[in-house]
């Protein structure tokens, strides 16, 4: 059962196992639900402070970011916790987080996060140490996702458009705009 009167659900990613992974802000967790809607448990229950973003690489490694927490936690396919990025205390420096809200993996594993308060995207590798930010006029990146050749696309809700960036943090392309006609949105989340 989720509780998001307030909340919402702010992420759903399909894992490598073919179970559904649910961002529950509201009781703080990721709950596991199979294809066939049997819930398999949930992940993180006791540790989360608040759950936004999640993703999920190729080995199965289920990625949230704890927005309140800041951080973003990494779990393996059986959920036990395997890394943190970040160092739970909001700040600006390399390596720290404020607000992290989305976040994704790209082919050779490194890890790409939205970090909100920051206006940035911060870049760490599979060990958690941070190796570069990039500056984002964004301001409520909920969902990102890297396409099948390596682009980083992002659902702006401040802007209803969807950027699109290369892994460097060069903009290489956006579409929609504001609106009800095609190619426009009223609101978009995910």
């Amino acid at each position: 059962q989720f509780n998001v009167p307030t909340s919402g659900i702010y992420g759903l990613v399909m894992g490598v196992d073919g179970n559904l992974y649910i961002s529950d802000p509201g009781n703080k967790r990721i709950d596991v639900v199979s294809t066939s809607g049997v819930s398999m448990g949930a992940i993180g229950s006791s540790v989360f402070v608040s759950t936004q973003g999640i993703a999920v690489d190729t080995a199965g490694n289920v990625y949230v970011a704890d927005t309140t927490g800041n951080v973003v936690r990494e779990y393996n396919e059986s959920g036990t916790a395997v890394t943190i990025f970040g160092t739970g205390v909001a700040g600006s420096s390399l390596g720290q987080l404020n607000h992290p809200t989305a976040v994704a993996i790209d082919s050779q594993g490194y890890v790409y996060v939205y970090d909100k308060n920051n206006s940035r995207v911060e870049v760490f590798n599979s060990s958690a140490q941070a190796l570069r930010t990039w500056t984002e006029p964004n301001e409520n990146i909920f969902q990102m996702k890297f396409d099948s050749i390596g682009y980083l696309w992002e659902v702006d809700t401040s802007h209803t458009q969807v950027p699109i960036y290369d892994t460097n943090g060069n903009l290489t392309a956006t579409f929609g705009s504001n609106g009800s006609g095609v190619g426009q949105f009223v609101f978009i989340f995910g």
